[in-house]
């Protein structure tokens, strides 16, 4: 069959299925976030090697190792289409408390 008429309709409508289910899936597992992303190159390339250069990273010096795979995803997974990302919100305060992200850090928080 070609890619007109009923069968691209068709396999629209299964990836959009495909991808609801998925969704539905992280959201069932406990994810509080996931989306799909093209696997191409990151679009702030030149920005992340800037920030690189110029010890950005710090003490990461995994994100200095792993350089040519952060700005091309293709490197580790060749032919790959997509990309899913999940999130999982790891702060276990007590917003009744009004112990909140925003109140104790803007980036992460260790354990009193």
């Amino acid at each position: 069959m070609t890619e007109t008429g009923t069968y691209s309709i068709d396999r629209d409508n299964s990836r959009l299925e495909l991808k609801q289910r998925l969704l539905s899936f992280a959201r069932e597992i406990g994810f509080d976030s996931c989306r799909i992303a093209a696997c191409g190159s990151a679009p702030h390339v030149d920005e992340f090697r800037n920030w690189l250069d110029e010890g950005g990273h710090g003490e990461m010096s995994y994100m200095e190792r792993g350089e040519e795979k952060r700005c091309d995803p293709q490197k580790v997974l060749p032919g790959a289409r997509s990309i899913v990302v999940l999130a999982l919100n790891y702060f276990q305060g007590d917003p009744k408390a009004g112990d909140t992200p925003a109140a104790t850090g803007k980036i992460a928080r260790c354990p009193g």
